[in-house]
């Protein structure tokens, strides 16, 4: 009898020590954190051939808006190719004819670069970029190298649990 409740105390103790070591050595689960979107201003520069900023770096679901007000030159944006591109891509977003007043949103749903330019004034360099990225996305963690002769987490765990077994079979 009493050596069936050593028994019963040598498990019990195997299993807390295997649980909690799972636990402690678990990796954490990532968790997703949903935001609503932003909105980002750019407006004409002070020179009146640039926009401000012409570089932007923004979040899947982030809008930006393109605004000025009474410029003293007529201006408009249309998204481009590439950022050596002048000209309006095909089924690109775009806020029509150039204007003296602009207001106009673009809401990006996609991670990617994207250029647009004032076509007026592109080949004056009146050109951006928007980069868009997505704040969930899972980076893979580097590969760390690995040998045969590397034990998992298993061993230390097995080895705990036999000198945790010893210790309560030496105190009985």
């Amino acid at each position: 009898m009493r050596r069936d409740l050593a028994l019963m105390r040598t498990c019990s103790l195997l299993l807390m020590i295997i649980l909690v070591t799972s636990m402690v050595l678990a990796p954490a689960s990532a968790e997703s954190t949903e935001t609503e979107g932003v909105t980002h201003e750019v407006a004409v520069g002070e020179s009146g051939l640039t926009f401000t900023p012409d570089d932007l770096e923004i979040e899947i679901g982030d809008t930006v808006r393109f605004i000025w007000t009474d410029e003293g030159m007529d201006h408009n944006v249309a998204e481009a190719e590439s950022s050596e591109s002048n000209d309006y891509k095909e089924d690109g977003f775009r806020s029509g004819d150039p204007v003296a007043t602009v207001d106009f949103n673009v809401t990006f749903d996609e991670v990617g670069s994207f250029y647009y330019v004032c076509e007026p004034h592109a080949g004056m360099g009146m050109k951006g970029t928007i980069i868009v990225n997505d704040p969930n996305a899972v980076v893979p963690e580097p590969q760390r190298p690995t040998t045969e002769n590397v034990p998992g987490f298993l061993a230390p765990v097995v080895g705990i649990a036999l000198m945790g077994a010893a210790l309560i079979r030496k105190s009985e």
